[in-house]
């Protein structure tokens, strides 16, 4: 992870092989339904991208880079990115999550590159 895509790589491939994304997509489907839960979604989706947030700011900062996007946003359009792979995965989707390229949802870039 040594360098902008490397991270953005090494996460895509992470999210989407992790067994508890297809469980919060799972979730995220019952919740669209079925207003009692959506309480408990929206507060397990917070804790997520609250955490994934202060990990990206972390790796930026260790490594000098940044993001056009802004921490909470990148951090939100790359776990929509990765539930919607999955989610087209699960519906049948010819080739699965790999299919779509995640990574690239992520903006990453050293500070002085322009």
């Amino acid at each position: 992870m040594s360098t902008p895509d490397g991270l953005r790589e090494v996460l895509a491939r992470t999210a989407l092989t992790m067994p508890s994304t297809t469980v919060v997509v799972s979730a995220l489907a019952l919740a669209r339904g079925n207003p009692a839960v959506q309480p408990t979604v929206e507060t397990g989706l917070n804790l997520l991208f609250r955490h994934s947030e202060r990990f990206l700011e972390k790796e930026l900062g260790e490594h000098g880079w940044t993001t056009d996007q802004g921490v909470g946003r990148a951090a939100k359009t790359f776990w929509s990115a990765v539930f919607g792979a999955v989610l087209i995965s699960q519906a049948g989707f010819p080739g699965g999550p790999s299919s779509v390229d995640v990574a690239a949802t992520l903006s990453l870039r050293p500070v002085d590159e322009r």
